[in-house]
Order: C-alpha cells, then sequence, then structure tokens
C-alpha cells in the first residue's frame, strides 16, 4: 500500500502537468484564431471608403456643372478629378481591391475609373467646349449609381460577416471557458501536489530567493529587448531620407536624359553617392544595435553646426526645389562648435525642414534661425502653417502621435518620436512651440563644444533654394 501510495504521488502530478501543457496549449490555439479573424477584418471600413469616394465624385460633379455654366475653370474641375483620383486608388489598391474582388465589382469599379479619366481629360484638352463638360456629368452620374449599389452590397456583406464572426467569437469563448475550467482543475491537483513536496523541502526560503532573482533578471531581460526594439525603429526611421535624395537625384538626370551636362551628372552621381555611404552608416548602426541590444556607439565630437544646417537646407531644396527656405544666423557673432553626432544632428534638422514644409502653404517661406548663447547654441526650424493645437503639445514627441487635424496629410507619428531619442542621445534640447507669426517653432538645441576656437559667420542672411 506505501509503495502503491508513491506510485500514485509520482504518476497524478505528471498526468496533471501533461494534461495542463495540452489545454494550454488548445486554448492559446483558440485565443490565437481569435486574434488572427480580428486583426483580418479588412471589410471595416470598407463602406467608408467607399462613401469618400461618392463624397468626391458628387464634389467633381459639382464642379462639372460649376464648369458648365462658367462658375469654375478646368484647374478647378483637374483638382477636384485629383481628389477623386487619390479615393479610386485607395479602392483599387492592396485588401480593397481582394474585397471587391470578392463582390465582383472591381471589373466595373475600374472601368468607372478609366471612363471617369478619359471624360476629365476631354474637358481638359477641350477647355471651354460644353460637350466635354457634359459627357463629364453623364459619366458622373452613371458612377455615382455604381457607388451606391457598391455601398448597398458592402453593407449587406459586413453585416453577414459581423454575423458570422459574431457566431465564432461566441464558440470561440465558450470552448476557451471550458478549457480554463479543466486548466484550473489540473492546476488545483498541481498545487496541491506542490504544497506538500515543498512542506518537505528544507530550502524552500533559498527557492522562493531564487524565484525572486529569477524574476528580476527576466524582467530586465524584457526591458533591454523593449529597448533595441524601439532603438531599431529609431534608426530604421531615418532611412527614408537618403532613399529621398537618391530618387530626387535620378528623378533630375532622367527629366535632363540627353540634355544633361557632364559637371551637372556628375555633382547628382557625387550626391547619390554620398546618400548611399549615409544609409550603409545607417545599415552598419542597425546592425550594431541588433547584435549589441544595450550598447549603441555615438560618435558624439565637436563639429560645425552651420554646414550641417546649409547641406540639410540644400537636400530638402532638391526635394522641393519650389520651396523658399532663409538661413538666418547671427549678425557679426561668431558660432561655436558644438558637441553632436553629426549624422544624428543631420537627421534632427532635416526632419524639422521636412515637416515644416510639408505643413505649411507652397507660397510661405520657411525660416532656419540659428542663434547662440553661454551654453547652447539652438537651430529653429519656422513655418508659417496649420499650427499645432495646445493639447497637442505635451504628447507630440510621443511614437505614433499625431496632432488633430493633420489626417489630411501623409504620415506615421514616428518621425519627432525618433528625434527625441537621437536628441537624448547626444545630450541635445529639442522643443515645439507656436510661431507669433502663425505656424509652429521647432528647436534643437546642442551643447557648445569646450576650449575650441568659434566658427565666425560671414554673411547674416542666406538664402537657400527657391
Amino acid at each position: 500500500m506505501p509503495r502503491r501510495g508513491r506510485v500514485l504521488g509520482f504518476f497524478m502530478p505528471l498526468v496533471a502537468v501533461g494534461a495542463l501543457i495540452l489545454l494550454l496549449i488548445f486554448a492559446l490555439t483558440r485565443l490565437a484564431q481569435i486574434q488572427h479573424d480580428m486583426r483580418s477584418n479588412v471589410s471595416a471600413n470598407m463602406l467608408w471608403v467607399i462613401t469618400q469616394t461618392q463624397v468626391k465624385a458628387l464634389r467633381l460633379e459639382s464642379m462639372a456643372q460649376q464648369y458648365l455654366h462658367g462658375a469654375a475653370d478646368a484647374n478647378d474641375v483637374e483638382h477636384a478629378w485629383r481628389l477623386l483620383l487619390n479615393r479610386f486608388n485607395l479602392l483599387s489598391a492592396g485588401p480593397q481591391r481582394r474585397y471587391l474582388e470578392g463582390l465582383g465589382s472591381d471589373t466595373i469599379l475600374i472601368g468607372s475609373i478609366d471612363q471617369t479619366r478619359w471624360a476629365v481629360a476631354g474637358v481638359l484638352e477641350h477647355d471651354g467646349v460644353r460637350a466635354s463638360a457634359e459627357v463629364l456629368i453623364n459619366t458622373l452620374h452613371t458612377l455615382d449609381a455604381q457607388l451606391s449599389a457598391l455601398a448597398s452590397r458592402t453593407m449587406v456583406a459586413q453585416w453577414e460577416e459581423l454575423g458570422s464572426r459574431l457566431e465564432r467569437y461566441r464558440n470561440g469563448v465558450l470552448t476557451i471557458i471550458f478549457l480554463m475550467l479543466g486548466i484550473c482543475v489540473c492546476s488545483f491537483i498541481i498545487s496541491v501536489y506542490l504544497f506538500i513536496a515543498l512542506r518537505r523541502v528544507r530550502e524552500s526560503e533559498w527557492a522562493k530567493r531564487q524565484a525572486l532573482q529569477l524574476q528580476s533578471e527576466l524582467e530586465a531581460e524584457r526591458r533591454v529587448g523593449e529597448l533595441h526594439r524601439n532603438f531599431a525603429a529609431m534608426v530604421s526611421h531615418q532611412f527614408r531620407t537618403p532613399l529621398a535624395i537618391i530618387d530626387s537625384s535620378m528623378q533630375r538626370i532622367l527629366r535632363m536624359r540627353g540634355h544633361v551636362q557632364p559637371d551637372e551628372l556628375l555633382r547628382r552621381v557625387h550626391k547619390v553617392r554620398r546618400a548611399t555611404v549615409r544609409l550603409a552608416r545607417l545599415v552598419e548602426h542597425t546592425r550594431i544595435a541588433d547584435e549589441y541590444a544595450d550598447v549603441f556607439d555615438v560618435a558624439v565630437e565637436p563639429c560645425d553646426l552651420l554646414p550641417l544646417v546649409e547641406a540639410m537646407v540644400q537636400q530638402q531644396r532638391e526635394i522641393s526645389p519650389t520651396r523658399l527656405i532663409r538661413v538666418i544666423t547671427p549678425q557679426g557673432e561668431a558660432v561655436p562648435p558644438v558637441l553632436c553626432d553629426p549624422m544624428l544632428a543631420e537627421h534632427i534638422i532635416f526632419n524639422f525642414l521636412s515637416n515644416a514644409v510639408k505643413y505649411s502653404p507652397d507660397e510661405t517661406t520657411v525660416q532656419v534661425v540659428v542663434n547662440v548663447d553661454d551654453h547652447w547654441v539652438c537651430c529653429s526650424v519656422k513655418d508659417h502653417g496649420r499650427g499645432i493645437h495646445p493639447r497637442d503639445l505635451p504628447r507630440l514627441f510621443e511614437r505614433y502621435y499625431r496632432g488633430h487635424g493633420v489626417d489630411d496629410t501623409p504620415g506615421t507619428g514616428i518621425g519627432l518620436y525618433v528625434v527625441a531619442k537621437l536628441a537624448q542621445l547626444q545630450d541635445a534640447m529639442v522643443g515645439v512651440e507656436p510661431n507669433e507669426e502663425g505656424g509652429s517653432v521647432f528647436k534643437i538645441c546642442f551643447r557648445r563644444a569646450p576650449g575650441t576656437p568659434a566658427t565666425q559667420v560671414e554673411d547674416d542672411n542666406a538664402v537657400i533654394g527657391g
């Protein structure tokens, strides 16, 4: 009997552990299925996209009516058509396109896009011809009817899909509840045997201390892993700048093919090579960060800030050749070297410049102001755009956060988060404040390099670009 009890006491925990593992695997599998089902809800915003497309179509139709009666010109029609084309592109790409294929409406939509495009082209090519506007209006009438029918089918499909999803979720939840009950039973059995075993162990206090230490080490490892992932995402965000420079230079060469001068070609090639070298440095930094999650070598050294600023202004001018960017430096005052990593400092300044260009009207001037005090050298980028709402200011440098009223402008919300992290790595300070003349002022301040000669400013107001 004692021997039978020992055998039972040995196999019962093993059986309970095996059953617990199986139940946990099954429960996690069901949860993963539910999560995947919830994340794969592609059609959740299809009705909104179709409705927005219909709104843009009605706007184009209204503009065509005004054009027909002389209240609008061809530029207004073209602008309304571009807004509608953006919605068309959203519907005809990616998951939305596959969803429309499932409804059997992708061919009809593509045909409507082509018909509308030809009708708009007729208006633009035969400016002032009444018949072209009438053809466009009739085409938009047909498109409006097709979009209405498509919206109706989408609504019905979404309701049917929602009912099916709810049924699957209910069955999944019930299954998980029963699994959890089984897990609780197995856990209870294991806990009883564990309690009995712990009573017989003299080193119980030592085991507790070891468990606490292990938990602390796991938590520290988790924090290091999270830091690595955030930093890798931050560095990867910098890839866009050299890629934009390469793309801009290649487009320039393509537009000038057959007429490009050797000197211009050589200058463009050197610019692409510099951007490629910078991109290679970024890749190397990312690789280093991936291998050593808690160590990242930031090359902080004394450097002149003005050449960095002028280089970034010139790069922005290559991307936005029609924009006017003015660099303002202290009149008659030397700008001393600062402590920074040149590559990271360039990224911060370029981010401020690109945001200023992106969020301000084309006819306004972007000002880059360099100021010096006893301990800091600051570079401020002023725009005259829409400005920043006061409630957005405290959270503007958070990851993925975008302010109110910028939904119409593309962006991910990671740029300023990257800027804040890069400034922290260089012991620099970043900030933002409203511009008194309208718009916003983004500022980065670097510490002055001690014991190094200052760089004398030769020009007070240098204008780069436009």
